[in-house]
């Protein structure tokens, strides 16, 4: 049977060199050293491994999965394998889903707060995970635990903040303080198993003012009511316009930041409960 010189025999299977050397340091490719000139020599039945290996690849397999494959793997491993590839890229494509829709949104939103929109509509179910106090992170492991557990499901997750609301104060007063935290609607967080221990709290499905609001974005991490709240005052104005009455803490999502003559903007979509 005919041997090929590498550079040869990968030019012929369309791969790199470097495609061949790796594969055959992880024992999956094998050649023949002339002991005379020292050169490594591939036959042509190398490159059905090859083939496999490329194929395996494109499936989402790593070198230690595709060595077990090819060498070791029984019929039940093997399946075990396959199975666990595909809830793999099942989990992906549900991902993926979710970030192509939340890209849609973005672009959209992008529309409807220049012409400063607002709807009425009815929010699903959520968890909300505070990590700071005002100005201050709360350092506890419940905090900490569990934000780096649910940091490891964005874009399911998500950054939120949350002011309090205090029905007995004027409306300059009536939200504050604020806390930065992480969200997760309740059906995502029960398919994907997180933990919502305390002081996550659950949020039920409500009826809220959707608005879009965009505004001069702040490169600083303060949390002062009283320099941020003025941003609400349009969203506030049409509440007190349509007769709504607050009924609960208002939510604010980070959607992006963008460029305007010159000027950083923010894009925000707030979540006022009303009644």
């Amino acid at each position: 049977m005919k041997r090929y010189r590498i550079g040869d025999f990968a030019r012929q299977m369309g791969v790199s060199v470097d495609f061949i050397k790796y594969y055959e340091e992880n024992g999956l490719i094998t050649s023949y050293q002339d002991p005379q000139n020292h050169y490594h020599y591939y036959d042509f039945s190398q490159s059905q491994c090859v083939m496999q290996i490329q194929y395996l690849r494109s499936l989402g397999y790593g070198v230690k999965e595709i060595s077990a494959l090819l060498k070791t793997a029984d019929r039940r491993q093997a399946a075990f394998l396959f199975e666990k590839k595909a809830r793999e890229h099942e989990d992906s494509l549900q991902r993926l889903a979710y970030a192509a829709g939340q890209l849609k949104r973005y672009g959209e939103a992008l529309e409807y707060s220049a012409s400063q929109r607002w709807y009425i509509v009815q929010t699903p179910a959520f968890y909300f995970l505070p990590h700071t106090n005002d100005e201050e992170y709360i350092r506890t492991e419940a905090v900490t635990g569990q934000i780096a557990e649910w940091n490891r499901h964005v874009p399911f997750v998500y950054g939120l903040d949350r002011w309090f609301f205090d029905p007995s104060a004027s409306r300059e007063a009536a939200f504050g303080p604020m806390q930065h935290g992480r969200a997760v609607e309740a059906e995502a967080a029960r398919k994907l198993g997180l933990t919502v221990d305390p002081p996550a709290c659950h949020f039920p499905s409500q009826r809220c003012l959707e608005y879009y609001l965009e505004y001069a974005h702040e490169r600083s991490f303060n949390a002062s009511p009283s320099l941020t709240i003025h941003k609400f005052d349009a969203a506030l104005a049409v509440i007190e316009e349509k007769g709504f009455q607050i009924a609960g803490d208002m939510f604010v999502r980070f959607l992006s930041i963008f460029q305007e003559h010159g000027t950083e903007k923010e894009l925000d979509v707030l979540y006022i409960p009303i009644s």
